[in-house]
């Protein structure tokens, strides 16, 4: 779970820009700003307290009870999709969030760094949703959920395909 209490210092940290860069950097500085924090506090903290259900690493006992039932049924392969299904769900999820934020006109994001003001996290970015491809091998530190992201052509890398079946 996301330690609240440093989320404002990591934060800080992450726009943070040495002296003498260029605006282009500030909008670099900004936009991986703004991904790292979304990896890191968003994403693998989501694809954590979900898998530490099904991991049975929560103390109270109700969840703990409730987490062994789940637990018990699947065997490790199986935990294993799980874990990879959460996670797919989760990019998904932060794709359509990126896509819609550069889409939506009405709509913007201001990133304000310690150097500077980036007015506009969409027009600082090519492609916001495109970004989180980059920023998941880079900042994310659950890489072994990681799916892979590099083949676009097919959108369900899970479910296998009919045509290929034995």
């Amino acid at each position: 779970m996301v330690d609240e209490r440093n989320m404002t210092e990591h934060a800080r940290l992450l726009f943070t820009k040495p002296s003498g860069q260029e605006a282009s950097d500030l909008n670099k500085l900004a936009v991986d700003g703004v991904g790292e924090l979304l990896i890191k506090l968003v994403r693998d903290s989501a694809i954590t307290d979900t898998a530490g259900h099904f991991e049975a690493v929560y103390a109270d006992d109700l969840t703990q009870h409730q987490d062994h039932e789940v637990t018990d049924s699947f065997d490790g392969s199986q935990l294993h999709l799980i874990r990879r299904i959460v996670s797919y769900a989760v990019d998904t999820t932060l794709h359509h969030l990126l896509w819609t934020l550069d889409r939506v006109e009405w709509m913007d994001v201001v990133v304000h760094t310690e150097s500077g003001t980036v007015a506009s996290l969409r027009e600082a970015s090519d492609g916001l949703h495109g970004e989180l491809y980059d920023w998941i091998p880079r900042f994310s530190n659950r890489d072994s959920d990681n799916l892979s992201h590099s083949d676009r052509s097919d959108p369900w890398p899970l479910v296998p395909n009919p045509s290929e079946a034995p």
